[in-house]
């Protein structure tokens, strides 16, 4: 056979190779990865079948902290998530929610497809948790789940609280957004990573939490350094200082604005 020939089959038979190489590692790159445990609920099993998306977490924080002794605030949060099928080892996906105030909450995307009660965990005092059937959600079809949570008594510590989520499931991106009342408005914040079990707690570099307008709003959004997917059971932890109270505009009196305006 002609070298030339030969040099022209093996030059052909090399680019399959190599496309297949990368054809096969772009697939195991964008892959969901297997999680080490299922939740159960109910009726209800997760098992591996689901992967996220995009989470968007939005805490409404304009009645907290708390205004006075007798009183608690009350925190209102939205947690939207937009899960993908991934094979059909589960029926439905299941959301752990934890305080140590009191907590009330439903999934508004699915009102008549979902469950919610307690669940046996040490982690605060208390643990609710929302079970959503999936059942027929067809594979590799997206949906959106949004659920509503009311915590009360639970982000009244000043001047510095804490909110932190788990990554129980593949995530491909998270992203907080916490609203302030203007008389408690943000004065500063921080993003810690902790990347799993037993690792310690970083500060996180290039992803850190932004404060805005004035105060009244923090945006802070984590996509993954490595490949196309948050480390499973990372816990993300968002620390933020609360500002000096500002009075409300009824408290101006017209002496306090004469005096701003001398």
């Amino acid at each position: 056979m002609d070298a030339q020939v030969i040099v022209g089959i093996c030059a052909v038979v090399a680019t399959i190779v190599g496309a297949l190489i990368q054809r096969t590692w772009n697939w195991n790159r964008d892959r969901a990865p297997r999680r080490s445990e299922s939740l159960e609920y109910g009726a209800i099993r997760e098992g591996s079948a689901f992967s996220v998306h995009d989470l968007v977490k939005v805490l409404d924080l304009r009645e907290s902290p708390s205004r006075g002794e007798e009183t608690t605030g009350v925190a209102r949060l939205t947690d939207s998530y937009l899960i993908r099928r991934e094979s059909n080892d589960g029926n439905g996906a299941i959301f752990l929610y934890s305080t140590s105030g009191e907590l009330s909450g439903e999934c508004v995307s699915h009102p008549t497809k979902h469950q919610w009660g307690e669940y046996a965990s040490g982690h605060m005092a208390v643990n609710r948790v929302i079970a959503v059937d999936l059942e027929h959600l067809a594979a590799k079809n997206m949906v959106r789940v949004t659920n509503e949570i009311v915590f009360r008594g639970a982000y009244d510590k000043r001047p510095q609280e804490t909110f932190e989520t788990h990554i129980e499931r593949p995530v491909r991106s998270l992203t907080f957004v916490l609203i302030f009342d203007p008389a408690y408005p943000c004065s500063s914040a921080t993003g810690e990573a902790k990347l799993g079990r037993g690792q310690p707690r970083q500060l996180t570099g290039e992803h850190r939490p932004l404060v805005t307008q004035e105060g009244t709003m923090l945006y802070w959004r984590i996509l993954p350094t490595k490949g196309k997917w948050l480390p499973t059971e990372a816990n993300y932890i968002l620390k933020w200082q609360w500002g000096p109270r500002k009075p409300a505009a009824a408290e101006v009196t017209p002496s306090s604005r004469e005096a701003e305006g001398s």
